[in-house]
C-alpha cells in the first residue's frame, strides 16, 4: 500500500467529506470501484453483459 503522509492543516470540502464517507459505505458492502476508458463498441457490450448477461448467450447460439 502507498504510504499516506499527513498533512496538518489540510481543508476538505464538504463535497470530499461525503464522497469519502460515500467510498467507505461501498468498501464496507464488499464492491470496488472500476474505472476504465473503453470504446462505444466496449461500452455497448460491456453494458449488455452487465444488464443481461444472457442476451449474449442467445445472440451466440442464434448465429
Amino acid at each position: 500500500m502507498p504510504r499516506v503522509i499527513e498533512q496538518p492543516h489540510k481543508i476538505i470540502s464538504a463535497n470530499a467529506r461525503r464522497q469519502a464517507r460515500y467510498a467507505e459505505r461501498m468498501r464496507a458492502k464488499g464492491l470496488k470501484k472500476l474505472s476504465l476508458w473503453v470504446t462505444p463498441e466496449e461500452e455497448k457490450f460491456i453494458r449488455a453483459f452487465i444488464l443481461d448477461p444472457q442476451r449474449l448467450q442467445r445472440e451466440k447460439e442464434n448465429r
